[in-house]
């Protein structure tokens, strides 16, 4: 690696996350108060995520539990924490069946297409809100999306953009949620 596939590296970056800037701050907000309003009604956040994205589902699920500064715990559950490759998918659906109910959000992470379309489907027949980040790439996840789902479209077409983008995503709604319910922790 040389000094300028670095700069060029920080450069995508940048003008990856200026256009998410532009046009994802809106959905953000929306998925953000969607997540709000569930804890606050005493719902729960199931996440999920497959291959790359796997550490994205973890990331969250800490995050809510733990989150910065001191605060009690907010009900979020990694689906995807104790899966393994054999039954992708099965634990996570067999999961939203025997825990998840109505007014529970399940948030979707840069999923496998394939097991996205079981993850949603269950989380609709639950009376689910699904929130999908997804990539510009995936066809498949968003259309199975209903009226009252979010999907947030990462735009970015080259993996490792997607997700840092992702990363920023994910962030961005951790903040967000923590902010209305307990101001300023820092």
């Amino acid at each position: 690696m040389t000094v300028s596939l670095i700069r060029q590296q920080f450069a995508e970056n940048i003008e990856h996350s200026m256009k998410a800037a532009e046009m994802l701050p809106e959905t953000l907000l929306a998925a953000g108060n969607r997540l709000l309003a569930s804890l606050l009604d005493g719902g729960r956040v199931f996440s999920a995520s497959h291959a790359d994205g796997i550490q994205f589902s973890s990331l969250f699920a800490t995050l809510l539990l733990g989150g910065q500064g001191q605060r009690p715990p907010l009900p979020a559950w990694d689906l995807t924490a104790n899966h393994s490759a054999d039954r992708q998918g099965a634990n996570e659906v067999a999961a939203l069946h025997a825990f998840a109910q109505r007014g529970d959000i399940l948030l979707l992470i840069q999923p496998d297409p394939a097991i996205a379309e079981q993850l949603i489907s269950a989380a609709h027949e639950r009376d689910m809100v699904v929130i999908l980040i997804s990539s510009m790439n995936d066809n498949r996840s968003p259309a199975k999306c209903r009226n009252q789902d979010i999907p947030i479209i990462v735009p970015a077409d080259n993996p490792l953009r997607a997700r840092e983008i992702t990363l920023l995503a994910i962030h961005a709604l951790c903040d967000h949620i923590e902010q209305q319910l307990f101001g300023d922790l820092s």
